[in-house]
């Protein structure tokens, strides 16, 4: 099973978003570690690109159930 347990793509007037949910076990490694955070940034990234290489996602969340833990702009551009 891979990091992501569930993703959402999100259109708002143009923009889009990416909602990747993290499992429960990847929780306390996303509090405790600051090198996960940016490495599950980093896989969030390649995830996106990897699934929607068409679609200009500009802000990827990471969330926890339904909250979300954190969310950062992107710099993925439609070739």
């Amino acid at each position: 099973m891979g990091l992501f347990l569930k993703h959402e793509i999100i259109e708002n007037e143009g923009r889009f978003e990416a909602l990747l949910y993290v499992g429960k076990r990847h929780a306390a490694q996303l509090n405790e570690d600051g090198e996960f955070v940016q490495n599950v940034k980093k896989e969030a990234v390649a995830f996106i690109e990897l699934k929607f290489p068409l679609v200009p996602i500009q802000v990827i969340r990471i969330m926890i159930g339904s909250v979300p833990y954190v969310a950062f702009a992107t710099s993925i551009k439609m070739d």
